[in-house]
């Protein structure tokens, strides 16, 4: 998040830049996570929250299983 943060904060002249970040995962289902390696999944708990909001300036998306 470190170097996503410092790449977003530098003014960029060209047509791209970075945007936001966007979690991927862990907190998917074992069922449906295609390419995800399912050792690295698990339930969201208070320390992934509190990672979440520490980073909400650079976290734009969080993708999360339903159940």
């Amino acid at each position: 998040m470190d170097k996503a943060r410092e790449y977003m904060e530098v003014p960029h002249t060209k047509k791209s830049k970075l945007l936001g970040v966007h979690l991927e995962g862990p907190f998917i289902s074992v069922k449906g996570c295609g390419a995800q390696n399912p050792k690295y999944l698990m339930n969201p708990n208070k320390d992934s929250y509190s990672f979440i909001i520490k980073n909400r300036d650079i976290i734009k998306i969080v993708t999360i299983a339903p159940e």
